[in-house]
C-alpha cells in the first residue's frame, strides 16, 4: 500500500474522529439529549471512535510516522485487541439500539426512557466485547508457532520471526485487524465473519422484519404515528444495508484469498506474483469498511430528529446572542 493511500485513509480516520468526537461531546452535553436512546448512540460513538484512533495510529505508523506503539510485541498484541473489542463494541452497540427502536415502535404505549437500564446492558455489551477480542492472542499464539516451524526449517538467520523490521523488508506479524493479510489467520476470520457479520446481521434482519410487519399491520390507525414508525424503518433499513455493503467485501476477501493460497501453496515471501488488482481491491475494501464508522455517526446521530433540533437550537442562541451585541464604533 503505497504512503500516499496510507496518508490519504488516516486523514479521512481523523475527519471521521474529529466528527465522533463534537457529536459524541454534544450529545453528553445536552441535558435534553441524555435519554436511554441516545445513551445506546454515544456508546456507540464512542466505540467507532476508539476504533478509528487505533486505525489510524496503524496508518500513520505505515506512512514512516514511527509512532513507537508497535515495536515491540507487547504493543503489537495489545493494540491489535483493543481494535477487535473495539470492533466487536460497535457492532453489539448497533444490535442494542435497533432492539431500542423495536421496544419503542411496538411498544409505544408502555415504553419508557429508562437510563439506568441502558447503563446496565451497555456495561454487559462493553464486557463482552472486551471478553471476544481475547481470541486474538490465540490467533497470535498460532501465528508465532507457525513461523516458528517455518524458522527451523531455514537455517538462515534472515528469516527468523521478527516483529520490527527496517524498510525493506515486511513484518511476519500483523498490528492491525483491517489491513492484515495473513492467511494462517484463516480459522480465525471465519470465527469473526460468524460472531461479528451473520450472526448481527440474522438478528438486526429479524428485528428490520418485525418492525416493518407491525408497522404494515392493517388494525393500526393510520395517523401521524405510524409515518414517524416509517420513518424510523427506514433508518433501521439505511442502518442494515450500510452494515452488510461496509463489512460483507472485507469479511468475505479475507477468508477467499486466504483459502485460495493455501489451496494453492502460494508462497507469501515471493513477491513476483503479487496481483495489482487484488491489492488496489484490497485498498478499497478495507477503505469501505473504515468508512463505516463514519456512515454509522450520520444513520444514528445526525439523522435523529432529537438530535437535529437540539443542533437547531444551539445554532439559534448563537445567532441570537451575535445579533444582540452592540458594537460602538470609536469617536
Amino acid at each position: 500500500m503505497g504512503n500516499g493511500v496510507v496518508i490519504f485513509t488516516a486523514v479521512i480516520l481523523s475527519v471521521t474522529g474529529v466528527a465522533n468526537v463534537l457529536s459524541l461531546a454534544f450529545l453528553l452535553s445536552r441535558k435534553k439529549l441524555r435519554t436511554q436512546s441516545n445513551f445506546y448512540i454515544s456508546s456507540l460513538i464512542l466505540a467507532d471512535l476508539s476504533l478509528t484512533s487505533s486505525m489510524t495510529l496503524h496508518y500513520i505508523d505505515s506512512a514512516g510516522f514511527y509512532t513507537g506503539l508497535y515495536t515491540t510485541e507487547v504493543g503489537c498484541s495489545f493494540l491489535t485487541y483493543f481494535e477487535l473489542s473495539f470492533l466487536a463494541a460497535s457492532t453489539a452497540n448497533i444490535i442494542l439500539i435497533s432492539l431500542d427502536v423495536r421496544k419503542a415502535v411496538m411498544n409505544a404505549a408502555t415504553y419508557t426512557q429508562n437510563p439506568k437500564e441502558a447503563i446496565r446492558r451497555l456495561v454487559f455489551a462493553w464486557l463482552l466485547s472486551f471478553i471476544y477480542g481475547t481470541r486474538i492472542f490465540a490467533q497470535f499464539a498460532v501465528t508465532d508457532s507457525l513461523q516458528g516451524a517455518t524458522s527451523e526449517e531455514d537455517s538462515s538467520a534472515e528469516n527468523s520471526t521478527k516483529i520490527i523490521v527496517n524498510d525493506e523488508e515486511q513484518s511476519l506479524k500483523f498490528c492491525n485487524l483491517i489491513s492484515e493479510e495473513e492467511t494462517s489467520d484463516i480459522y480465525f476470520r471465519v470465527v469473526d465473519l460468524v460472531c461479528l457479520f451473520i450472526a448481527p446481521i440474522v438478528v438486526l434482519f429479524l428485528i428490520g422484519y418485525q418492525i416493518l410487519k407491525y408497522i404494515n399491520d392493517k388494525t393500526l390507525n393510520t395517523d401521524g404515528r405510524k409515518d414517524r414508525k416509517r420513518r424510523i424503518q427506514l433508518r433501521s433499513v439505511i442502518g442494515i444495508a450500510a452494515f452488510f455493503i461496509c463489512w460483507s467485501p472485507f469479511y468475505l476477501m479475507d477468508i477467499i484469498t486466504d483459502a485460495k493460497e493455501i489451496i494453492e501453496g502460494a508462497d507469501d515471501d515471493d513477491d513476483d506474483g503479487v496481483d495489482v488488482t487484488t491489492d488496489s481491491t484490497r485498498v478499497a475494501i478495507n477503505f469501505l469498511a473504515n468508512l463505516h464508522c463514519f456512515i454509522n455517526l450520520v444513520i444514528y446521530a445526525w439523522l435523529n430528529k432529537n438530535f437535529r433540533e437540539q443542533i437547531a437550537v444551539v445554532v439559534t442562541k448563537c445567532r441570537g446572542n451575535q445579533q444582540n451585541q452592540v458594537h460602538i464604533a470609536p469617536q
